[in-house]
C-alpha cells in the first residue's frame, strides 16, 4: 500500500491537531479559524485580504458547499 504524499500528511497534521479525526468532523470554519483565517459568507465574488497581519476571505454563499470548499483550498494554497 502507497503511503501518503507530503501534502496529504501535512493536511493529516491539521486534521489532528484541532481534532477531526472523521470525515463527518470536517469543518470548513474550524479549518480556517486554526489557520488564523475569519470566514465571511456573502452574495459576492470570493475575495481573500489582509489587514495588519490578520486574514479574511469572503466566501459566496451562492456557491455550493463543494465550490466552497474549491475556494477555501485555493485561496490557502496561495
Amino acid at each position: 500500500m502507497k503511503g501518503l504524499s507530503h501534502l496529504e500528511e501535512e493536511v493529516k497534521k491539521i486534521y489532528t491537531k484541532i481534532n477531526m479525526l472523521t470525515p463527518e468532523s470536517i469543518d470548513m470554519e474550524r479549518i480556517a479559524a486554526s489557520l488564523r483565517i475569519w470566514l465571511h459568507f456573502e452574495r459576492r465574488a470570493s475575495v481573500v485580504f489582509c489587514v495588519n497581519g490578520s486574514y479574511s476571505m469572503v466566501i459566496d454563499k451562492c456557491l455550493t458547499k463543494k465550490q466552497q470548499w474549491e475556494e477555501l483550498v485555493t485561496s490557502c494554497a496561495m
